[in-house]
């Protein structure tokens, strides 16, 4: 008797589009800015989600137990996206720390 076991599991790619253009327009110290309000947001709410962070580049690939709290936790990253923290007034998407 052959058991089949099989856990599925969801993986969710999350990309900040034209990073390497904007790193360009902003500067190393801005972008550097930039980086840490999205990684903070995108970080803040992996546990909430139960999710876990596999790998970074200029985007995250996150791996969560299940479908639900893959598609939870994108919602959430896509509405806490326009309040990211920063100080660069060239940065958009950011809210400026008056």
């Amino acid at each position: 008797m052959i058991t089949v076991m099989s856990e599925v599991r969801s993986l969710l790619l999350t990309d900040v589009v034209d990073s390497t253009k904007l790193a360009e327009a902003l500067g190393d110290r801005a972008m550097a800015e930039v980086w840490a309000a999205h990684d903070r947001v995108a970080r803040d709410l992996l546990p909430v989600w139960r999710g876990r962070e596999i790998d970074k580049t200029d985007g995250m690939l996150l791996l969560f137990d299940a479908a639900v709290d893959a598609v939870g936790y994108a919602l959430a990253y896509h509405r806490a996206r326009p309040h990211y923290r920063c100080h660069s007034r060239r940065a958009p998407g950011c809210m400026w720390d008056r």
